[in-house]
């Protein structure tokens, strides 16, 4: 008995060309990265295909983010790379600002410590070195509590900043 064994077709593994494709250019493997050689793999968009080729092997995630912004503004996932990366840079800013104010705070406690050590080893202690003390403590005093409110000011706009990626998310939910 001779049964005829019909040919397996081949079904072309999409996923791992782009993937390989992605690798050899150096692309990261994200969701989004993927959507694009996707995209223009399949040819559904020819001038999306065009311009990813013509990044050549060592496009850049700026550049690839640019294109996805280009051609798929609606994209779900978008949204929330864009909220990730407005937060992410309003965190980013944060720990600056918190940072700036912490050696802000280290250069006045060093003030005092240096004054504290004038004042106290003169055994006689004249009315100018406090009086020149207390100015110079008086200045270092109002220049930490300028910068202080400047902080407060600074956290407080980043904060509104991040409450406003957090209500276009929830309004994204709906």
């Amino acid at each position: 008995m001779n049964t005829a064994v019909a040919p397996k077709v081949q079904v072309p593994d999409v996923a791992g060309q782009i993937t390989y494709a992605m690798r050899s250019m150096g692309v990261a493997p994200i969701p989004r990265n993927y959507e694009l050689f996707y995209e223009a793999y399949i040819g559904s968009n020819p001038a999306l295909t065009r311009e990813l080729a013509a990044l050549g092997s060592q496009a850049s995630q700026a550049e690839l983010d640019a294109l996805g912004a280009q051609y798929f503004t609606s994209s779900p996932t978008r949204v929330f790379d864009d909220a990730h990366s407005r937060i992410s840079g309003e965190l980013d800013g944060l720990l600056r600002i918190l940072k700036q104010e912490q050696s802000s705070l280290e250069s006045y406690t060093r003030l005092l410590g240096e004054t504290h050590k004038r004042i106290t080893s003169k055994s006689n202690a004249s009315v100018e070195l406090i009086e020149n003390a207390i100015e110079l403590l008086s200045q270092a005093t109002g220049d930490t509590m300028a910068h202080g409110e400047r902080t407060v000011e600074d956290v407080v706009q980043r904060s509104q900043e991040m409450d406003q990626v957090r209500k276009e998310l929830d309004e994204y939910k709906r």
